[in-house]
């Protein structure tokens, strides 16, 4: 059973390789498996086929035929899954902090694709590994995730993230006391070029065509206390690590966050408690708090919330308790 996607070539896309540009557009598919599709002849551009390293010049119109779901092998698992919302077109997850978002290297069971597939068992979305799947959070990252359960929202949704109509809002809690208490972060963003697990964002936001992405945050201070922020973070792109690395390239890394942080502690004076609480984190403090976007059917204004995991609340009562107890050490 195969299922039939046109994608319409945008004038900004000129110059991108055919491969490169279908990832791009469909993320629930790995490169390599589009690269494989390209190479059989069921990618057709403008009615022929082409080979990866083709060249768009802008609005060709690219056809592909891919495997649907059912041909993937993937395994539907009964796994504990928070469904914040759903209908016959999309999911709305709370992704847990420790789960996985799709199965890759070395990973085949036990994330949240395979809990879908179980959930969802009527999901049409195509994908070697990835279906529905049009947005991702970190493994260690947890709050709201929507999902795509037919072709035309995968379609319609991932689009939508494209072209940033997608509002997010996410909680972080970094080292360091932050002063103003509302900023913005434009900058570049690229892979390390000497820790490759991170992504580095000190480089000029770039101007006009350029291989440099651009990573955009809007960042609100909410309260800081004994060498930790707790703090509101809105993105306006959706680049790989993009608030773990603009905070760590400006010396506020989240807590909790090994590749980032490494073992910073907080500084001397501050209470045993709360360096405890950091210790005992499942990975960085990060949370996607709010998800605001169009239902991608019906064009409904939506949007949806996930209340913080239980490690990171624990890390808010003891930022809070410390407070209130250095409040009461002063009188």
């Amino acid at each position: 059973m195969t299922q039939e996607i046109l994608i319409q070539v945008d004038l900004a896309d000129a110059g991108l390789r055919l491969d490169y540009f279908l990832a791009q557009r469909l993320p629930d598919y790995t490169r390599a498996q589009l690269c494989k599709y390209i190479k059989e002849s069921r990618v057709l551009v403008n009615g022929h086929s082409a080979k990866p390293s083709y060249k768009l010049g802008g609005l060709e119109k690219v056809q592909l035929k891919i495997l649907a779901r059912e041909a993937t092998g993937l395994k539907a698992q009964n796994l504990p899954l928070d469904i914040i919302f759903s209908d016959e077109h999309i999911a709305v997850i709370n992704k847990a902090p420790g789960m996985v978002v799709h199965p890759g290297a070395g990973i085949h069971e036990n994330t949240l694709v395979n809990a879908l597939l179980y959930a969802f068992p009527h999901m049409s979305v195509g994908g070697q590994e990835r279906p529905g799947i049009v947005h991702r959070l970190d493994k260690n990252t947890s709050g709201v995730m929507v999902v795509a359960l037919t072709h035309a929202a995968h379609v319609a949704l991932t689009n939508a993230f494209k072209n940033r109509e997608v509002e997010k809002i996410y909680r972080a809690f970094s080292y360091g006391h932050i002063e103003p208490k509302a900023f913005e972060l434009k900058t570049g963003h690229v892979r390390h070029p000497v820790h490759r697990l991170r992504f580095f964002t000190g480089i000029p936001a770039p101007l006009g065509p350029s291989k440099v992405r651009m990573a955009h945050t809007s960042f609100k201070v909410n309260f800081c206390n004994f060498g930790v922020c707790d703090i509101s973070a809105r993105l306006h792109t959706g680049r790989t690590h993009q608030i773990r690395a603009h905070l760590a390239d400006i010396n506020h890394p989240l807590v909790g966050d090994l590749i980032y942080a490494g073992a910073r502690e907080l500084p001397r004076g501050a209470p045993d408690k709360l360096r405890n609480t950091i210790r005992g984190l499942l990975g960085q403090a990060l949370h996607a708090e709010t998800l605001s976007f169009a239902h991608p059917i019906t064009q409904e204004k939506l949007s949806f919330s996930a209340p913080l995991p239980a490690h990171i609340i624990s890390l808010v009562e003891a930022m809070q308790s410390q407070i209130k107890e250095y409040n009461l050490s002063t009188l």
